[in-house]
């Protein structure tokens, strides 16, 4: 009983650096790379943060894949990449950029409707995910 103390005391000094996770897929829906996919994986630790998918913006860090996976990882380009799909671990994803328009959560997300997905912002500490 004496350990499990020390680990809850310890929990709130851990150092969370990888807290939450989103991917946003260009070109395919239900988050499922094609042989041709360009996407990106976005991750850090902020909360209630609103980032825009371009690259590594202040707070997250972003690594690019190209070709299904093959190449990769890189580290993202400036630009947007249109996303038709993400998951997103921990977050909020939103049609707008700076976290505007509709939003969704869920394990993977496709808007449809001709929508694309320009933002996210992450709560992980009200929403939970397992690798």
């Amino acid at each position: 009983m004496f350990s499990s103390k020390i680990l809850l005391l310890a929990l709130p000094l851990m150092d969370l650096t990888h807290a939450w996770e989103v991917t946003d897929y260009s070109g395919v829906d239900k988050c499922i790379a094609q042989s041709n996919t360009e996407y990106r994986i976005y991750d850090g630790s902020d909360s209630g943060v609103c980032h825009n998918f371009n690259g590594g913006d202040s707070g997250s860090k972003c690594s690019q894949y190209t070709n299904g996976g093959s190449n990769g990882p890189d580290a993202c380009g400036s630009g947007y990449l249109l996303a038709q799909s993400a998951r997103p671990r921990g977050c909020t994803v939103y049609t707008g950029k700076n976290c505007a328009g509709l939003w969704y959560t869920g394990d993977c997300v496709t808007p449809g409707f001709g929508l694309t997905l320009a933002s996210f912002k992450c709560n992980p500490r009200e929403q939970s995910w397992v690798n």
